[in-house]
């Protein structure tokens, strides 16, 4: 947001691009979770 010659001017901001590679790197064995039980299946799911 700005103020040019008593105008406000919003500018919407943009999304962040995200790639794999890059947010993988953040990945250690530290925040790495296991996992989990969810339950039986419901539906037709095939497991």
């Amino acid at each position: 947001m700005t103020l040019k010659k008593e105008t406000l001017v919003v500018v919407p901001k943009t999304e962040p691009e995200y790639v794999l590679e890059d947010i993988l790197t953040e990945v250690s064995e530290e925040n790495m979770h296991g996992e989990w039980e969810t339950g039986a299946a419901e539906g037709k799911e095939i497991w």
